[in-house]
């Protein structure tokens, strides 16, 4: 009789281990997030006086104006802009399975219109920082495209 009682519970144990571990992996993903970027690098736009910089993704326009030397981009929307002393570079950070199919530039150094361009991402394979499957296929992936001002 404890015998088969034992062997009633093991074979319990053995039926129901399979959902114990699945419902382990369902909790064990971590809620970490992550963010890309589309990255365009202005080579060449170092002259002084002030710079309009605008881009577009996917119908959403972010712009901001510096003045150089030395100023401080005046951003009305969230665009990064890092000034270097060969160019500069425009950052558009992105969430989560966000990406884009567009991207528009208009860059403006002194009231003259130098640069008013289209160009369509060339994604990186997306980072899943918590695993492709927890994050829902919603990884982060990151854009570059290289322009010269002249």
């Amino acid at each position: 009789m404890v015998r088969e009682k034992g062997l009633e519970e093991a074979m319990r144990f053995l039926l129901l281990a399979p959902l114990f571990l699945l419902a382990g992996c369902a909790l064990n993903c971590e809620e970490v997030g992550c963010s890309g970027s589309v990255s365009i690098y202005l080579a060449g736009a170092v002259a002084d006086g002030e710079w309009s910089l605008e881009v577009t993704k996917d119908g959403v326009t972010r712009a901001c104006t510096v003045t150089l030397p030395g100023g401080e981009a005046v951003c009305a929307t969230p665009l990064d802009v890092v000034v270097e002393s060969d160019g500069m570079t425009l950052n558009w950070m992105t969430m989560m399975g966000e990406e884009g199919d567009e991207v528009s530039l208009r860059i403006s150094h002194v009231g003259v219109l130098l640069l008013d361009d289209s160009f369509e991402p060339e994604w990186s394979a997306p980072y899943y920082p918590n695993g492709k499957a927890c994050d829902d296929g919603n990884g982060c992936s990151n854009a570059t495209a290289d322009y010269t001002i002249e």
